[in-house]
């Protein structure tokens, strides 16, 4: 601090020390104490670097707090001063050392009288309390040659105070931030999900940046999107706030980004680009530079790999494309939405065949679509787009994961860990990474290594849907439905505008027995996006309560969305059976989901859900002696929901006649934690 009071003049700023305000063109500026503190230490030693430990000592104490901190705070200055961080009039970055004040001020030193000290008022916040006991000070006469120590006195009280009222969780590490889903300007449908994709390529490149922790990108829906900046930093736990604006008028786009302090308000850098669409990769890259400048100082290094991230390809329609596919990929985890982000992908491969994310995005969509919906074609595309992938170098993070989770599919474990375990080097993927790992160890049958896995992933992201949604869905797997529902009640919390993650909810609801709160669920997804596997989830919950021909009718519109999966065909002739449906209409739905089913089984031969369903249809076929060996291989699988494969079987052992067979089934499916409801509401005779 300087050693007399003082008058510091540059530019249009007055800054009298003495007064403790800072004035810009005569208005005053309100300045925290901090940035008030940091201020009077650059102007102190104008002209010299200062290193960020002797700021941080200097104006903190350097307690609890790191770099991060100062980083926003020199923001907030800049801010407040008209100065910018890529063309300094007064507050140069010194890379790797600190800050130096480059502008010349005017000095002044000035007469301070004494100041006396009352107690702070109850409310109304230290800082103006202080101002004002300064103030009062100014107006009396000099009393004596003291002032100097009750100026330190009542500095010393507003530092030591305004350590003290902090908030009790505002984070140590001074390097969180969120981002809100750009918004679109224009109104056309392909300007939102070109928003939506660049919102979402700038959230992972953060999350890459060792240091900064970056919270759940939230989706388009989510209704806190329009939440006040401090009540999101709040809810969050982050100390800034992204968002952006975007117009595409033909080849232009026109981009305004901001970054916002959650604990103030204040805008703490905001820029406006304008330019054609071949320039977007660089505009990118910029804005991504300038809010890690901010939260974590100068980090050259993370600037260029930041910029190379965020330029994937430089062909436009590749761009776009890739943008279109993960929106789709984002909108719902539904069939049909992850068959149309696969045709995107491949159409952005068709532009540049080199582009790296779009071909990995692809390995993973093709990998999903054979995993979670039984689609037999989709596992010679996963092979094929993954092993293209596998060759290009360097290999990015989201490659290694789809490779790690076609890997573990394929029953490849070592190689799936391996894979698992290099993108778990990444900041951004990390959590997924822990989940594949706990998955593998899940396959080899390690359950306490499994949970121990899963329980990193929620400790890497705790606040991440998708994170809680994947441990969720391996806890069903695993037969463990409590959990199972206690994840995705979390995953639907923190996205509520998931239509997804509604839908397996209400799934998990149905299977628990809770009709109601499944009915709730499905009503939300379907409200969200109508997809196939929420109609036909929904026609089950209808089913199951004896309105067979609106289950027929959900079905119906299930399989005109997706018409692929066999498992709808089958409910599709149960449905039709017992609405009372002509038998050459019934035998037509199983026939269907018989061919389909073997399709399935020809790539998994070890799916004992996909033996037991194709055993149930083989008996409404008619096809005894198939449908029995059937129920003995899946119950040989081991591989499947038990209880689902134990149901399936019970339906097909009492349609064939075999009661006691049938009843031993039963008990396997309620050892296996199947509702008392879902059973009742199995098809075949009772």
């Amino acid at each position: 601090m300087p050693d007399e009071a003082r008058i510091y003049r540059f530019g249009d700023i007055e800054v009298d020390t003495a007064a403790h305000r800072v004035l810009r063109m005569g208005r005053e500026l309100a300045l925290e104490p901090k940035a008030y503190g940091v201020l009077l230490a650059l102007l102190a030693r104008h002209g010299h670097a200062i290193t960020r430990d002797e700021l941080l000592d200097q104006v903190w104490g350097h307690r609890h707090v790191t770099p991060g901190v100062l980083n926003r705070v020199v923001a907030q200055l800049r801010k407040a001063l008209g100065d910018e961080a890529e063309h300094p009039r007064y507050i140069q970055t010194v890379h790797a050392v600190g800050y130096r004040f480059i502008a010349v001020p005017e000095v002044l030193a000035v007469e301070d009288p004494a100041t006396e000290i009352s107690a702070p008022p109850q409310s109304g916040g230290i800082f103006r309390w202080a101002r004002r006991a300064t103030d009062v000070a100014a107006r009396r006469p000099p009393a004596r040659r003291t002032w100097l120590r009750h100026l330190a006195v009542v500095l010393a009280i507003v530092l030591a105070l305004a350590w003290w009222q902090r908030p009790e969780d505002a984070p140590a590490d001074g390097a969180a931030i969120a981002l809100r889903p750009f918004t679109a300007l224009g109104g056309a449908e392909d300007e939102a999900w070109f928003a939506e994709g660049l919102a979402v390529e700038m959230h992972d490149a953060l999350a890459s940046v060792p240091g900064l922790r970056v919270a759940a990108l939230m989706a388009s829906t989510d209704p806190r999107r329009d939440a006040d900046v401090r009540e999101l930093g709040r809810e969050l736990g982050v100390d800034a706030i992204l968002d952006a604006s975007i117009r595409r008028e033909g080849d232009r786009v026109r981009i305004n980004a901001r970054l916002s302090d959650t604990a103030t308000g204040y805008v703490l850098w905001s820029r406006g680009y304008e330019h054609s669409m071949a320039e977007v990769f660089a505009t990118q890259g910029a804005i991504a530079g300038e809010v890690v400048e901010s939260m974590l100082g100068s980090m050259p290094e993370a600037r260029e790999s930041l910029r190379t991230r965020l330029a994937p390809t430089r062909n436009v329609a590749a761009f776009d494309a890739y943008l279109r596919g993960r929106h789709l990929q984002r909108a719902t985890r539904g069939r049909v939405q992850q068959l149309q982000a696969a045709e995107a992908f491949r159409a952005a491969l068709a532009e540049d065949a080199d582009f790296a994310l779009a071909q990995a995005a692809l390995c993973a969509t093709e990998a999903r679509r054979f995993e979670y919906w039984n689609d037999s074609e989709a596992h010679a595309r996963a092979r094929s787009a993954c092993a293209r992938v596998e060759d290009m170098r360097p290999l990015p993070p989201e490659a290694a994961l789809a490779l790690g989770n076609l890997g573990r599919i394929d029953g490849r474990l070592d190689e799936a860990e391996r894979y698992f375990r290099l993108a778990g080097t990444a900041p951004g993927s990390g959590a997924l990474a822990e989940v594949g790992l706990g998955k593998v160890e899940a396959a080899r049958g390690r359950q306490d290594r499994a949970q121990a896995h899963f329980r990193a992933a929620l400790a890497r992201a705790p606040d991440d849907a998708l994170v809680h949604a994947e441990v969720g869905f391996q806890a069903y797997r695993d037969g463990r439905l409590e959990d199972a529902i206690a994840r995705y009640r979390r995953a639907v919390e923190l996205a509520p505008g998931h239509a997804g993650h509604w839908n397996t909810y209400g799934f998990l609801q149905l299977l628990a027995g809770h009709p109601d709160e499944a009915t709730r669920a499905f009503k939300r997804s379907i409200a969200i996006e109508p997809g196939a596997d929420v109609l036909a989830n929904f026609a089950t919950l209808r089913a199951q309560a004896g309105a067979h021909a609106e289950a027929v009718a959900l079905y119906r519109r299930a399989l005109e969305l997706d018409p692929d999966d066999h498992l709808n065909w089958g409910r599709l002739g149960d449905g039709l059976a017992a609405s009372g449906a002509p038998p050459a209409e019934v035998a037509d739905a199983y026939r269907e989901a018989q061919r389909r089913a073997r399709q399935y089984l020809a790539l998994d031969p070890g799916n004992g859900g996909a033996m037991a369903a194709l055993g149930w249809y083989s008996a409404n076929l008619g096809r005894r002696d198939e449908a029995l060996a059937l129920v003995a291989r899946a119950r040989a699988a081991g591989r499947g929901d038990p209880a689902d494969v134990a149901l399936h079987n019970a339906a097909t052992l009492a349609l064939l006649g075999d009661r006691d067979g049938a009843d031993r089934e039963l008990a396997r499916a309620r050892d296996a934690g199947m509702a008392e409801v879902r059973i009742r509401a199995r098809p075949g005779p009772r």
